[in-house]
């Protein structure tokens, strides 16, 4: 029994491209039981884009009346994942809007994708896996107040995790080759075009990993230049960890600004280090520059690459 509710399933080895992979899926024993009901589910989510999370995925079918009740999904859902559990909890009837089932499960899914996906420094639960979110451009909408992550409620349409979700839905329909339902439940403008699709691609089957580093050395003295200036390439929105150390008696500063010149870092600034998200900027300049002294600096960069 699991959510007061008694299930009966398990594992279903199924093949996906050709490989063999397992789905766990039970059902409710509000329903009779069919173990080949339960692995045509296991190949339907094979058949989706996915990685290796599709193993960290358990799959509960239950009665419409068991899914709307509080202790699964609740009023008005017809579907809901579990992010702590890795939990999908899916209608196996048609609900009353006439939805197809199965892309409600491929939504769901786009959720779970998310849930094991990074999109540092933001959650990408709520903000969207790293690709799609730059190709969305979910930090500058956030900031402009036109997207709501996590926003469950009042602004549900415009809430950048399920907007990845329906995404996510339109580009997995598109590679099973199955008849997609309409965009439907979130606000038009955020409905997805090529770019958007393509970065749904990437963060499916090519995640983002982890942040870049970079070293760079120089000197500065009281002759010539006062100040070093770098362009670090940034085709994926994210954090920039700038960190600098001196020898001998030099003293510096460094400054961050966005492509367009916006200072992403205090213009009265005088540390040495800064640690800035930089959001819909196809590069950040950052300059060292002497405060006072001479001698060598260092400058250790942490960027998300591409």
């Amino acid at each position: 029994m699991q959510n007061g509710v008694r299930w009966k399933g398990g594992l279903y080895a199924v093949s996906s491209s050709g490989s063999p992979v397992s789905v766990c899926v039970y059902t409710s024993a509000a329903f009779t039981y069919s173990a080949a009901v339960n692995s045509d589910w296991a190949t339907f989510f094979a058949s989706l884009p996915h990685g290796s999370e599709i193993t960290q995925l358990t799959v509960y079918i239950a009665p419409i009346s068991q899914i709307t009740a509080g202790y699964l999904c609740g009023p008005m859902a017809d579907s809901c994942y579990d992010p702590g559990l890795g939990a999908m909890y899916l209608t196996g009837e048609t609900p009353p809007d006439g939805a197809n089932i199965q892309q409600i499960a491929a939504h769901e899914y786009g959720h779970h994708i998310a849930s094991w996906r990074l999109n540092t420094p933001w959650d990408a639960l709520n903000n969207g896996p790293k690709h799609w979110a730059t190709s969305a451009a979910v930090c500058d909408q956030t900031r402009k107040k036109k997207m709501f992550p996590g926003d469950e409620g009042a602004h549900y349409e415009d809430n950048p995790s399920e907007i990845w979700a329906e995404t996510y839905r339109v580009y997995a329909t598109s590679v099973i080759g199955t008849v997609l339902d309409p965009w439907e439940i979130l606000s038009p403008q955020w409905e997805p075009v090529a770019a958007n699709l393509t970065a749904a691609a990437a963060d499916t089957l090519r995640p983002w990993l982890k942040q870049q580093k970079k070293t760079l050395t120089g000197h500065l003295g009281s002759s010539g230049s006062q100040k070093y200036v770098t362009s670090i390439p940034f085709p994926l929105d994210g954090r920039l960890d700038a960190t600098g150390s001196v020898k001998s008696s030099l003293r510096i500063k460094v400054a961050v600004q966005s492509s367009s010149g916006a200072y992403l870092t205090a213009s009265s600034s005088l540390s040495s280090r800064a640690s800035v998200n930089v959001c819909s900027s196809p590069t950040a300049k950052v300059t060292v520059t002497r405060l006072s002294g001479s001698g060598t600096w260092t400058l250790q960069l942490q960027s998300p690459g591409s």
